[in-house]
Protein backbone atom coordinates (compact mmCIF):
# COMPACT_ATOMS: atom_id res chain seq x y z
CA UNK A 1 0.00 0.00 0.00
CA UNK A 2 2.84 2.42 0.77
CA UNK A 3 4.18 2.09 -2.77
CA UNK A 4 0.81 3.08 -4.19
CA UNK A 5 0.49 6.05 -1.83
CA UNK A 6 3.95 7.45 -2.52
CA UNK A 7 3.78 6.75 -6.24
CA UNK A 8 0.49 8.66 -6.37
CA UNK A 9 1.86 11.55 -4.28
CA UNK A 10 4.96 11.77 -6.48
CA UNK A 11 2.86 11.59 -9.63
CA UNK A 12 0.60 14.39 -8.37
CA UNK A 13 3.60 16.54 -7.40
CA UNK A 14 5.30 16.08 -10.78
CA UNK A 15 2.16 16.92 -12.71
CA UNK A 16 1.42 19.88 -10.49
CA UNK A 17 4.95 21.13 -11.15
CA UNK A 18 4.42 20.58 -14.87
CA UNK A 19 1.28 22.71 -14.86
CA UNK A 20 2.59 25.33 -12.44
CA UNK A 21 3.19 28.83 -13.73
CA UNK A 22 6.86 28.79 -12.81
CA UNK A 23 8.64 31.89 -11.58
CA UNK A 24 12.10 30.65 -12.58
CA UNK A 25 13.65 29.17 -15.69
CA UNK A 26 13.97 25.46 -16.39
CA UNK A 27 17.67 25.62 -15.55
CA UNK A 28 17.01 27.23 -12.15
CA UNK A 29 14.30 24.71 -11.34
CA UNK A 30 16.64 21.89 -12.36
CA UNK A 31 19.38 23.37 -10.17
CA UNK A 32 17.01 23.42 -7.17
CA UNK A 33 15.80 19.86 -7.85
CA UNK A 34 19.31 18.45 -8.18
CA UNK A 35 20.59 20.41 -5.18
CA UNK A 36 17.81 19.12 -2.92
CA UNK A 37 18.24 15.63 -4.36
CA UNK A 38 21.96 15.49 -3.57
CA UNK A 39 21.67 17.08 -0.13
CA UNK A 40 18.67 15.01 0.94
CA UNK A 41 20.08 11.68 -0.27
CA UNK A 42 23.43 12.33 1.38
CA UNK A 43 21.83 13.38 4.65
CA UNK A 44 19.47 10.41 4.78
CA UNK A 45 22.34 8.07 3.97
CA UNK A 46 24.57 9.49 6.71
CA UNK A 47 21.79 9.78 9.32
CA UNK A 48 20.20 6.42 8.54
CA UNK A 49 23.04 4.12 7.59
CA UNK A 50 26.05 5.58 9.36
CA UNK A 51 24.69 7.26 12.49
CA UNK A 52 21.69 4.90 12.92
CA UNK A 53 19.36 7.76 13.90
CA UNK A 54 16.56 5.98 12.05
CA UNK A 55 16.19 2.69 10.26
CA UNK A 56 14.81 2.19 6.80
CA UNK A 57 12.60 -0.75 5.94
CA UNK A 58 14.09 -3.79 4.23
CA UNK A 59 10.86 -4.96 2.59
CA UNK A 60 11.32 -4.46 -1.20
CA UNK A 61 7.98 -2.80 -1.99
CA UNK A 62 8.16 -0.49 1.00
CA UNK A 63 11.79 0.33 0.22
CA UNK A 64 10.74 1.28 -3.32
CA UNK A 65 8.19 3.66 -1.78
CA UNK A 66 10.97 5.11 0.40
CA UNK A 67 13.14 5.66 -2.69
CA UNK A 68 10.28 7.41 -4.49
CA UNK A 69 9.72 9.63 -1.46
CA UNK A 70 13.40 10.43 -1.10
CA UNK A 71 14.37 10.94 -4.74
CA UNK A 72 11.24 12.25 -6.47
CA UNK A 73 8.67 13.55 -4.02
CA UNK A 74 10.77 15.67 -1.64
CA UNK A 75 12.86 17.45 -4.35
CA UNK A 76 9.74 18.10 -6.46
CA UNK A 77 7.90 19.57 -3.48
CA UNK A 78 10.91 21.81 -2.81
CA UNK A 79 10.86 23.10 -6.41
CA UNK A 80 7.12 23.79 -6.18
CA UNK A 81 7.43 25.53 -2.82
CA UNK A 82 10.38 27.69 -3.82
CA UNK A 83 8.47 28.80 -6.93
CA UNK A 84 5.52 29.69 -4.69
CA UNK A 85 7.81 31.65 -2.38
CA UNK A 86 9.35 33.54 -5.29
CA UNK A 87 5.96 34.52 -6.67
CA UNK A 88 4.56 35.64 -3.29
CA UNK A 89 3.89 39.37 -3.22
CA UNK A 90 4.65 40.23 0.40
CA UNK A 91 6.89 39.01 3.20
CA UNK A 92 3.93 37.80 5.21
CA UNK A 93 2.77 35.65 2.27
CA UNK A 94 6.28 34.28 1.91
CA UNK A 95 6.42 33.37 5.61
CA UNK A 96 2.99 31.70 5.45
CA UNK A 97 4.08 29.80 2.35
CA UNK A 98 7.23 28.61 4.12
CA UNK A 99 5.23 27.56 7.19
CA UNK A 100 2.67 25.72 5.07
CA UNK A 101 5.35 23.99 3.05
CA UNK A 102 7.15 22.85 6.19
CA UNK A 103 3.85 21.46 7.44
CA UNK A 104 3.34 19.65 4.12
CA UNK A 105 6.84 18.16 4.28
CA UNK A 106 6.26 17.07 7.88
CA UNK A 107 3.02 15.36 6.82
CA UNK A 108 4.98 13.50 4.13
CA UNK A 109 7.50 12.41 6.79
CA UNK A 110 4.65 11.40 9.08
CA UNK A 111 3.13 9.27 6.31
CA UNK A 112 6.57 7.67 5.89
CA UNK A 113 6.63 6.66 9.52
CA UNK A 114 2.95 5.61 9.50
CA UNK A 115 3.62 3.20 6.62
CA UNK A 116 6.83 2.10 8.36
CA UNK A 117 9.18 3.27 5.63
CA UNK A 118 11.21 4.78 8.47
CA UNK A 119 11.45 3.90 12.13
CA UNK A 120 12.92 6.56 14.39
CA UNK A 121 15.66 5.32 16.72
CA UNK A 122 17.41 8.50 17.91
CA UNK A 123 15.30 10.87 15.83
CA UNK A 124 11.89 12.52 16.13
CA UNK A 125 9.57 14.94 14.37
CA UNK A 126 11.26 17.95 15.97
CA UNK A 127 14.54 16.94 14.37
CA UNK A 128 12.70 16.48 11.07
CA UNK A 129 11.38 20.03 11.33
CA UNK A 130 14.84 21.38 12.17
CA UNK A 131 16.38 19.45 9.27
CA UNK A 132 13.74 20.70 6.82
CA UNK A 133 14.18 24.32 7.96
CA UNK A 134 17.95 24.04 7.54
CA UNK A 135 17.61 22.33 4.16
CA UNK A 136 15.17 24.95 2.89
CA UNK A 137 17.40 27.77 4.17
CA UNK A 138 20.49 26.26 2.58
CA UNK A 139 18.74 25.70 -0.75
CA UNK A 140 17.41 29.28 -0.75
CA UNK A 141 20.89 30.67 0.02
CA UNK A 142 22.58 28.53 -2.64
CA UNK A 143 19.91 29.43 -5.19
CA UNK A 144 20.41 33.12 -4.43
CA UNK A 145 24.14 32.60 -4.95
CA UNK A 146 23.42 30.79 -8.20
CA UNK A 147 21.32 33.72 -9.38
CA UNK A 148 24.12 36.18 -8.67
CA UNK A 149 26.97 34.03 -10.01
CA UNK A 150 25.37 32.94 -13.26
CA UNK A 151 24.75 35.83 -15.66
CA UNK A 152 21.46 35.80 -17.48
CA UNK A 153 22.03 36.30 -21.18
CA UNK A 154 18.42 35.70 -22.19
CA UNK A 155 15.10 35.34 -20.48
CA UNK A 156 15.15 31.57 -20.94
CA UNK A 157 12.37 29.07 -21.19
CA UNK A 158 9.68 29.25 -18.53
Amino acid sequence: MSLVVFFTLAWLAVFYLYGLNKHWTVIENTFIFLLVLVLHINFTWIAGEELKWFTVTEHPMTYAAYLIQRTILIPTVFVIVLNWIASASSWSRKLWTIAGSLLLLLVIQWISTAYELLRYEQWNTGYDLLYLVLLMSLVMILHRGYQTWIPKETEGIK
